[in-house]
């Protein structure tokens, strides 16, 4: 670690000595700072797990060094934020094109002192000494490097010992630099993340209860063609004529509603265009008699139709039905899907 050089900065109505940087320092106190970074986040992963006494020395030997140099990098980028700020404040016009350098500097300047906070405090925890730690380690020369750990022993003694980790204190102002708004100052804890107690899951709701089938009253289907000019029909005003042959216990079908229905449906000679046929539809998918006669309908009853052309197909029919053909149906409700 070179030691830093002062330059006499003259500026508007103050006389001061500024450290100087060069950008090969703050490249490389970006590149310990990000690299530090990711060395603490692995190492705070693995605070859960069992390592050996050595792992733990070799720990307590090397993360002094990190704090130390951790400390050195968040000195380096302040001075240079300090630079920075006072390009803009002689050159307002600058401030847009040095806006966003600011704070990419700011930050991770910030994140320099948690990392040599954080080094340090772990350090301590690992058994490392308190007085490696000076009042201020920008203003000492740097530790030695770290030793090589020792060989690896057995794993550590399930006995409690005291690790107490002390609380690592925030590194005071240099009272010679203006302080930034991103230099921290307030301490941040040294003690290593707690995992949180894991919340069991709320109990898994019993399922709601399954009403029981609706058991259809209605007889079977015809097998042969009905009397369509039976006097129980109801004709409406449409010319369509309904007659429920059984009234079932289940929900009432609405218009727009899909269902399940097993239907027949005849010729008024008495063919059979469709026999016994199961099927799922919605009623805004059906010809007119169908959405005007099934709604009323209650699941597990049956319905019988008889469909004027106007109602059913017309002049366009499909293959099977005659042109301008009325259509008589029975129809047997099996749900409501």
């Amino acid at each position: 670690m070179r030691k830093f050089r002062f330059k006499p900065d003259l500026q508007p109505l103050e006389t001061r000595e500024t450290p100087s940087v060069t950008p090969g320092e703050v490249i490389a106190a970006q590149v310990q700072t990000e690299s530090t970074q990711m060395e603490l986040g692995r190492l705070t992963q693995s605070l859960g797990k069992p390592h050996d006494k050595g792992w733990i020395a070799a720990k307590a030997a090397l993360l002094p060094s990190v704090s130390y140099e951790s400390a050195s990098s968040a000195f380096v980028l302040n001075e240079y934020l300090v630079e920075l700020r006072a390009q803009v404040a002689a050159n307002p016009a600058s401030s847009g094109a040095l806006s966003g350098l600011i704070g990419q500097i700011s930050t991770q300047a910030q994140q320099a002192y948690v990392n040599s906070i954080f080094a340090a405090a772990y350090s301590i925890g690992f058994g490392a000494s308190p007085s490696l730690y000076p009042a201020d380690p920008r203003t000492v020369s740097p530790l030695p490097p770290a030793s090589p750990p020792p060989p690896a022993e057995t794993t550590l003694d399930p006995e409690p010992t005291d690790e107490t980790t002390p609380t690592v204190p925030a590194t005071p102002t240099d009272p010679s630099t203006p302080t930034s708004p991103t230099t921290p100052t307030e301490p941040v804890s040294s003690s290593p993340p707690v995992t949180p107690p894991v919340t069991p899951p709320p109990p898994v709701s019993p399922p709601p209860p399954v009403s029981p089938p609706v058991t259809s009253t209605a007889p079977p289907l015809s097998t042969s063609l009905f009397d369509v000019n039976s006097p129980s029909f109801t004709t409406t005003a449409s010319g369509l004529k309904i007659f429920d042959v059984s009234t079932g216990t289940g929900a009432t079908v609405v218009a727009g509603n899909t269902v399940n229905v097993n239907y027949t449906g005849w010729l008024l000679n008495g063919t059979a265009f469709n026999e016994n046929i199961t099927t799922s539809f919605s009623l805004n998918s059906v010809i007119q008699g169908w959405q005007e006669g099934i709604p009323g309908m209650k699941v597990g009853g049956s319905r019988r139709l008889v469909i004027p052309p106007n109602l059913a197909y017309g002049n366009n029919p499909p293959s099977g039905i005659p042109a301008d053909a009325t259509l008589a149906f029975e129809i047997r409700m099996l749900g409501i899907v």
